[in-house]
């Protein structure tokens, strides 16, 4: 039995994170907690990017309107608190979850009075995803400038998740009369906003 098949008779639905999680780990050489420490093996990190690469098929699509912004302060290189991952390779990986499952998306790389959009594609890898990203210099995080964006060109979106590891104290406007304003002109229907 080949690799592909004996993926594809896998009953587990294991989620892109996850792997990456795994995989990250697996390239340090360490574990996270230990001393254990280990050689990786090339055949092995070539097994999980490809696991990490096809486990997006287990994400169900929600067939909402997204914009996926990315705080891109200068803290996007720091490791994501009880892993080895960065954020930046956290937040690409975030990003590809809906740019691999979602019809309608929009990503912004953002920061102090910067917004860019990103040409984050399905077919891109996880450090074309980042590089992309990282694309701006950092500054303060405001996080209404995604929703700014969004009402000020017309853009229909359901649900704003925001990514940041920053404090969320520095804004041009009120996240909230941000949304509403939004919502005034156009329906939104769910919000996210995460932080680590």
């Amino acid at each position: 039995m080949n690799q592909d098949t004996s993926f594809n008779n896998l009953k587990a639905k294991i989620h892109p994170f996850n792997l990456l999680l795994s995989s990250e780990n697996y390239k340090r050489g360490q574990g996270y907690q230990g001393e254990t420490k280990w050689e990786p093996d090339s055949s092995v990190l070539k097994a999980t990017d490809s696991a990490f690469n096809k486990s997006f098929m287990n994400v169900e699509p929600v067939g909402k309107r997204f914009v996926v912004a990315v705080d891109v302060r200068p803290s996007l290189s720091s490791i994501v608190p009880g892993t080895s991952v960065s954020t930046a390779v956290a937040a690409a990986a975030i990003t590809m979850v809906f740019a691999r499952t979602e019809a309608d998306y929009h990503v912004l790389a953002y920061s102090e009075e910067a917004l860019v959009p990103c040409s984050v594609s399905a077919d891109m890898t996880l450090a074309q995803v980042a590089f992309e990203l990282v694309k701006i210099p950092g500054g303060s995080t405001d996080c209404t400038l995604p929703i700014t964006w969004a009402t000020e060109n017309g853009k229909a979106v359901d649900v704003f998740i925001i990514l940041t590891n920053n404090p969320l104290w520095m804004f041009t406007a009120s996240p909230v009369e941000s949304l509403k304003k939004h919502r005034q002109r156009r329906p939104c229907y769910l919000t996210t906003v995460y932080r680590d």
